[in-house]
């Protein structure tokens, strides 16, 4: 068990309303956890595992989450500005809705993903895979 910023962290938590802005949670195992509407602002995320994490109305904004894998992740009414996801895996993941602003998403994986009615603003789309994703009313 790993306890940052007095929250204790790791599989199947309840974290939601969290407060872990600008705290390095770098290769943790988040599987299952509910980390609806906590503050991940400016935090350090990399190689950690998202896999069906409830991220929805998480604030994500200038966080680094590069080589996160984010399958089946619910990030529905995510704040997302200026964030890394490179090298990310957000296959059958629901983004439905999610405005994306300013975020690096070179070589991330949107397979299956639920992007119904995204926005994706003035990011990096660098060997960005959509295949086989819902983008019906997204704006890419």
């Amino acid at each position: 068990m790993t306890t940052i910023n007095g929250y204790e962290v790791g599989v199947n938590k309840d974290l939601s309303g969290a407060d872990l802005s600008g705290q390095d949670l770098t290769g943790l195992d988040l599987w299952g956890s509910n980390l609806s509407g906590a503050n991940l602002s400016n935090a350090t995320c990399t190689l950690a595992n998202f896999q069906f994490v409830n991220l929805d109305g998480a604030n994500l904004t200038n966080a680094d989450f590069s080589n996160v894998n984010f399958r089946g992740a619910d990030l529905q009414h995510s704040i997302v500005n200026g964030t890394n996801f490179t090298e990310c895996d957000f296959s059958e993941a629901d983004l439905d809705g999610v405005r994306i602003e300013n975020a690096n998403l070179t070589n991330t994986r949107f397979f299956k993903t639920n992007l119904h009615g995204a926005q994706f603003i003035s990011n990096v789309l660098s060997r960005t895979h959509f295949s086989h994703a819902v983008l019906s009313s997204a704006f890419l």
